[in-house]
């Protein structure tokens, strides 16, 4: 896990805002909280900070939770978003989770272990997505460059055929003596050879 953690809650109640700041910092993990009340004062947080994990609350009075999720992910910003919420039903956390939230947690039924167990499980999914993303990112770079390795051995290689060939056709139009009609058949064979290898 991270060493400290930054997480920016969004939230037009201030004491749901508290309630959420109190129970994480009961974790164990080392927290920097920041504060957004609405949608626009999460937006400009997040142009000027880099966060962790973000807590949203679905209703916010500029626009809803599952708009600024949306806007998040086009983005292509992957860091934990764990939406909260008092009025829920299956409907919202199933469009929520295909807008991209890591997680729907109720606020009637939260408490201290509820959410920092789905923030560490969320942060424990990002990582191993991080991970794969890596691991795939070397995979191409590997892949890149054994074919970049591929074509300059294979330039390389075809670089002094030609010259061979050249010489080869030299010979067949007799520049260096005649040549008897077994010889014009090899040579021929050896110029397709080198010209097909």
């Amino acid at each position: 896990m991270l060493n400290q953690l930054r997480i920016l809650i969004v939230d037009d109640n201030e004491v749901d805002r508290i309630a959420v700041r109190r129970f994480l910092r009961t974790s164990e993990m080392a927290i920097e909280i920041t504060e957004a009340a609405d949608y626009q004062e999460a937006k400009e947080q997040m142009s000027n900070n880099l966060f962790d994990c973000m807590f949203i609350d679905y209703l916010l009075p500029d626009r809803d939770g599952l708009t600024l999720v949306r806007e998040i992910r086009q983005q292509g910003v992957k860091i934990p978003l764990i939406v909260l919420t008092g009025h829920g039903d299956e409907g919202i956390a199933v469009d929520m989770m295909k807008a991209g939230a890591s997680d729907y947690l109720s606020k009637f039924r939260l408490s201290a272990s509820r959410l920092n167990q789905a923030m560490r499980n969320a942060l424990r999914i990002y990582e191993a997505e991080q991970e794969v993303a890596i691991a795939k990112q070397e995979k191409e770079q590997l892949a890149r460059q054994k074919e970049d390795f591929v074509s300059r051995m294979t330039h390389d290689l075809r670089t002094p055929l030609v010259s061979v060939n050249h010489i080869l056709e030299l010979f067949q139009e007799g520049l260096y003596g005649e040549i008897t009609p077994e010889m014009s058949r090899v040579i021929h064979v050896i110029i397709r050879s080198n010209t097909n290898p």
